[in-house]
């Protein structure tokens, strides 16, 4: 699945390949990754669907008054192809901006699925649920296995007086959204981002509260002029720092990340008083439930992390994180990276935008150690790299963000060069040779 990006910021041309495990946005400041990192996640999370009613058209309605869709290859393609469209009218809402910025802004989605691989994936598609719909009316939705038919009919009762062109047409409505949001999780499935400015919603969430705010965004937008206070990825963070209460009752499957995140790199746990705050426990020491504004920066960093992984993280999750190595020392940026590894081997599609020369190249260090991973027990021991830290290249897709364009950079069993980083190092190298050289060592002669 492709995603090209034109005119969104400052970046004129973005094709992103979301096949790949690890995605990784690379670039000076101002360069456009965080425009591209926050429509992805526009992709995946916006609500807005089309009024057309015409997407779902292969309907037939069976004895049990079921209004029955064919989810064939082609409705499939349709449905992706408006949902690119309805993003990209939906730009305003997601960057919390007048959509007059975004006015030439254009957003394609390219499935390259063939029929037969559409037809398997919405094959495997069981639901066997009720839905309630945007006007309060209740829907029941079957779908089997192995059958590209989904069936859904209205359970809950009109008023007895109710007009049968207006049922009819909620009815109908109703149906064709239910199928395009189907579609589009089936395909783009649930999304969590942890954005640059996570430290102080961290710290902040109750200040900067969405209720008080009075701006709580409704669920679904039929206004193109309605607004929030801040852009979908923080509207996102704040709605679960304001709830962490109700949801540290759900367990994940993957609260193994979580302690990995713990053990290796906070050295202590994170925990939800029973106010709703999030404290840290540091290992071996007295203090425990430290309220999270006193803890280290690397602990407010990372803290809404280690929650996702333990309360909220599910199968093939798409995780976007602006910086990872932000408040992290060098030793643990180079930790992250094979954190990174770890959480993308473990089913997860990740995206990361990161400056870290250190994290850049131990990325590197993973790709060379699968490449070799017959010849490299012995080193692999000498510096405690796992089977799990290791990264296929086939796995990466890099991306070089300059000149207002995202570059796709080559990965080889070497790994990916960035150009714009090896010449700061370059140049950072010169100085220093030239300041020893010249000054310094005259002196000690």
């Amino acid at each position: 699945m492709k995603i090209e990006l034109k005119n969104i910021g400052t970046v004129k041309q973005a094709e992103i390949d979301l096949d790949k495990n690890l995605l990784v946005f690379c670039g000076p400041n101002n360069s456009g990754k965080t425009y591209v990192a926050y429509t992805l996640y526009g992709v995946y999370k916006t609500t807005k669907y089309s009024m057309n009613t015409g997407v779902a058209a292969d309907t037939e309605t069976n004895d049990n008054e079921y209004l029955t869709f064919t989810l064939s290859p082609q409705l499939v393609r349709a449905i992706l192809s408006e949902r690119a469209s309805t993003v990209r009218d939906d730009l305003g809402y997601i960057f919390a901006s007048n959509l007059y910025f975004f006015v030439n802004a254009e957003i394609s989605i390219d499935s390259e699925l063939t029929d037969a691989e559409i037809n398997e994936k919405v094959n495997n598609l069981i639901i066997e649920d009720n839905h309630q719909s945007l006007f309060g009316s209740t829907y029941a939705i079957h779908k089997r296995g192995n059958t590209n038919f989904i069936s859904i009919k209205g359970i809950s009762t009109f008023p007895e007086k109710a007009d049968k062109k207006r049922i009819e047409f909620e009815n109908n409505l109703n149906c064709n959204f239910i199928v395009k949001g189907l579609i589009t999780n089936l395909f783009f499935g649930n999304a969590y981002i942890a954005p640059a400015e996570r430290v102080a919603i961290n710290i902040f969430s109750k200040e900067l509260s969405l209720n008080r705010s009075g701006l709580l965004d409704p669920p679904f937008k039929i206004e193109s002029n309605v607004k929030s206070r801040y852009s979908l990825p923080i509207t996102s963070c704040l709605r679960v720092a304001e709830d962490l209460s109700y949801l540290q009752k759900t367990q994940s499957n993957y609260s193994f990340l979580a302690e990995l995140i713990e053990q290796k790199i906070l050295g202590g746990n994170i925990d939800v008083s029973s106010n709703g705050d999030m404290q840290f426990n540091p290992s071996g020491a007295d203090i425990k439930g430290l309220d999270i504004h006193l803890s280290a920066s690397m602990v407010k960093s990372l803290s809404s992390l280690v929650f996702y992984f333990r309360h909220l993280a599910e199968k093939e999750d798409f995780i976007i994180i602006d910086e990872p190595e932000l408040n992290l020392h060098p030793d643990n940026q180079i930790i992250m990276a094979r954190i990174l590894a770890r959480i993308v081997n473990a089913g997860f599609k990740v995206l990361i935008s990161t400056h870290s020369d250190y994290i850049i190249k131990e990325l590197n260090n993973l790709v060379r150690l699968d490449s070799k991973k017959e010849e490299a027990k012995e080193i692999m021991d000498r510096y405690g790299y796992e089977k799990e830290d290791l990264l296929a290249k086939d796995a990466l897709g890099v991306y070089l963000f300059k000149d207002n364009t995202a570059t796709n950079l080559e990965v080889d069993e070497l790994g990916f060069d960035v150009s714009t980083i090896e010449k700061v190092n370059s140049e950072l190298a010169q100085i220093s040779e030239s300041i020893y050289f010249d000054l310094l060592d005259q002196d000690a002669e």
